[in-house]
Formats: structure tokens, C-alpha cells, sequence
């Protein structure tokens, strides 16, 4: 193209031109040189993009080390902040007990048990449609934070949440079923971690499919976003122990065993 060709040749005669703007680099001090006065580089950038006026190599240098000299003072102002596993903890269980009433997947029982009554199949206090408030805060954890990789990180790494969700996914180690699980206080509480398994594992699993809803399998496959594969493979099979268990052996492990049934919770209905 015509705007090409101009900026070949400028390339080409830039070259050339340097020796003598170096030589001339002595006279008096204007917005080219790079010294004195601030340059005009908007005008500058202009002029460049149309294949018209010459490059001074003191105008490189002097933008290069502006630009190293700004990045150089944000590192170095930028605040450290110390990572809390416990505080990542509440902030699970408070924004999982708002994506679980308002996020539209706690009020309903999915399973649609024979056993059940037709007023035990919806909680009240849960909402019925996805809230916008909900939408906003999914979209901010999701694309401005790194809570899909580390809630996943520590559902994988973190000991008390290990050992609660063996709770969760297996029927004889945990007595309460998933429909029922709810998010507890775990601050001044005589047993228990407040299901902070269940929590964190909430807060992954809504994190993962609102990101899949923008992902393609370019980025899924080959730039392996927003997980890796083999993390994925991981992933499946976890959910797949869990939603076993809340489809055939809840109701009828708990039925057996004690012969009453729990009413559900929204947190529970929200990760199922």
C-alpha cells in the first residue's frame, strides 16, 4: 500500500540521516533533541505514522529512559501486600452465601427427589433469577482477580479444606448431605471449620463457568485458559464424585441410617 511504501522508504533514509542529525545534536536545545523543554511527542508520533519527518537517536534514548525511569518508580511505590489464607476464607463465605440467595441456583432442588415434598423442592429465602448485583460481582472476581486459580489452588493444597471436602464428596465420612450444607461462622465455633470446603469449592465452580461462557477453544485447549487440561481432568472428577453422591446416595444413605430427613440449604442446592 501507498501508506507502506512511505514507511519503507523512511526506514530506509533513517539510516542515513543519523550520522548528520548526530552531528548537528549540538546546537540549540528544542522539543527534538530530547532536552530542555518537553517534547511534543503526540505530535511527534504523528508526524512518524505519515512517513514524514527525521529521527533523532537522542529523542529515542530520552523516551526509552522516561519510560524505563516511570516503570522503575511504580515497582518500587507499588504496595506489598501479605497473602491471609483466613481472610481469602471469609471472603468465600461471604460472597458465597451472596452467589448462592442471589445467584438463582439455591432456591430449586435439580434433583427433583420422589421423597420430597413439593414445598421442600424451593427455598424462600433464595432468589429465583440471577441478580445484576451478582452478575457484577462475578464479572470482577472473574476478570480482575486471580480468585478462579487460587481458590482451586487451595481446594488442592489447603489441609482443612482437603479434609472437609473428603466430607462432602464421600457418604460415609460425611453424615449431612449436600442439599443441606450451609455456610457457617467459623469464628468462636466449638467444632467444625464452618464447611469451608464446601465454600471455597462453591466459589471455584461459579467462578469456572462464568469464565467458560467467554472461552473459546483456542484458549482452552492451547493457551490452556482459564486452567490447564490436566488441572480440568482434575476438576471433573471431584465434581463428578460430588454430584454422585447428591443424586443417588443422599436420601438414601441418610434415610437408612437415621430415618429423618434435613431440610436443604441454598448453599448446598447452589453447588449441586
Amino acid at each position: 500500500s501507498k501508506w507502506a511504501k512511505k514507511l519503507s522508504n523512511f526506514i530506509s533514509s533513517a539510516g542515513e540521516k543519523m550520522t548528520s542529525s548526530e552531528s548537528s545534536s549540538s546546537g540549540p536545545t528544542d522539543s527534538r533533541t530530547g532536552k530542555g523543554k518537553l517534547m511534543n511527542t503526540s505530535s511527534l508520533s504523528r508526524q512518524l505514522a505519515n512517513g514524514k519527518g527525521s529521527v533523532s537517536r537522542a529523542v529515542t534514548s530520552a523516551v526509552l529512559s522516561s519510560s524505563e525511569s516511570d516503570s522503575t518508580k511504580s515497582s518500587a511505590t507499588k504496595p506489598k501486600h501479605v497473602y491471609s489464607v483466613s481472610f481469602f476464607f471469609s471472603l468465600c463465605r461471604a460472597y458465597g452465601t451472596i452467589i448462592s440467595r442471589w445467584g438463582g441456583n439455591g432456591k430449586e432442588d435439580l434433583v427433583r427427589r420422589v421423597s420430597s415434598k413439593a414445598g421442600e423442592l424451593e427455598i424462600e429465602s433464595a432468589s429465583a433469577k440471577l441478580e445484576p448485583c451478582v452478575t457484577a460481582l462475578l464479572n470482577v472476581l472473574c476478570f480482575s482477580t486471580n480468585t478462579l486459580s487460587s481458590s482451586w489452588a487451595i481446594v488442592q493444597s489447603n489441609s482443612s479444606v482437603v479434609s472437609d471436602l473428603y466430607c462432602v464428596i464421600d457418604v460415609n465420612k460425611g453424615a449431612v448431605p449436600i442439599r443441606a450444607l450451609s455456610c457457617q461462622n467459623a469464628h468462636g465455633a466449638n467444632e467444625g471449620n464452618g464447611n469451608i470446603g464446601a465454600s471455597v469449592l462453591l466459589m471455584f465452580v461459579t467462578c469456572l463457568s462464568h469464565t467458560l461462557i467467554v472461552t473459546d477453544d483456542v484458549e482452552l485447549h492451547e493457551m490452556e485458559k482459564p486452567l490447564p487440561k490436566h488441572q480440568v481432568r482434575r476438576c471433573i472428577l471431584l465434581l463428578k464424585k460430588l454430584l454422585y453422591r447428591a443424586v443417588c446416595l443422599d436420601d438414601v444413605h441418610n434415610a437408612t441410617k437415621n430415618g429423618k430427613a434435613l431440610p436443604s440449604n441454598h448453599l448446598g442446592l447452589a453447588l449441586i
